[in-house]
């Protein structure tokens, strides 16, 4: 049996490199699991029920942005929507503006550009939507706020509406989501 020659290298040299490979695979292996608990944890919550059965929620692709990297968060704000929902949703955004503004995208539909701003203080960026667009393949009701989170592809993976006696339930929507994004950013 023929073995490598390793004259040229040290115990030590050889020992020190082995632990930096086996580090760097436990590593990996962690950060893979990791990825894979946190993918497990979004709850499949994309499908409606209408007379034909179920069906998956789509985005309209004029919305959807394929440079946002693997997943995205759109949420969607109606100037005319609930006062309380709107300015709970608004203080969760607040409350996470480390997250990187490139992983979520807000609009508000209405005419008014300053409505979040002014009204709710709003610190994060946003865009107005025409109260005709299509946002969805399905006509939702938009007057609670909206948040769809979304593949590269279109495909929604989580969607949340906001519930006035259910603020917790935006919290936990929120947190899970933000984590998962953080996570992707790194």
């Amino acid at each position: 049996m023929r073995f490598i020659d390793l004259n040229w290298i040290t115990k030590k040299e050889l020992l020190v490199g082995i632990f930096i490979l086996l580090a760097i695979n436990i590593y990996s292996i962690s950060k893979n699991k990791s990825y894979k608990t946190i993918l497990n944890s979004i709850p499949i919550n994309s499908y409606y029920q209408d007379d034909n059965g179920l069906k998956e929620f789509k985005l309209n692709k004029t919305l959807v942005n394929a440079g946002h990297g693997d997943i995205h968060l759109y949420i969607f704000f109606k100037s005319t929507g609930c006062i309380e929902c709107i300015q709970n949703e608004v203080n969760l955004l607040n409350d996470n503006l480390e997250i990187n503004h490139s992983f979520f995208t807000v609009f508000l539909i209405g005419n008014d550009s300053t409505l979040l701003e002014r009204l709710y203080e709003a610190e994060f960026g946003y865009k107005l939507l025409q109260s005709n667009t299509t946002i969805v393949n399905e006509d939702l009701n938009f007057d609670n706020p909206i948040a769809f989170l979304v593949t590269s592809t279109g495909k929604v993976l989580d969607t949340h509406y906001s519930e006035i006696d259910k603020p917790n339930k935006s919290i936990v929507f929120y947190r899970r989501n933000f984590r998962l994004i953080k996570f992707l950013s790194n």
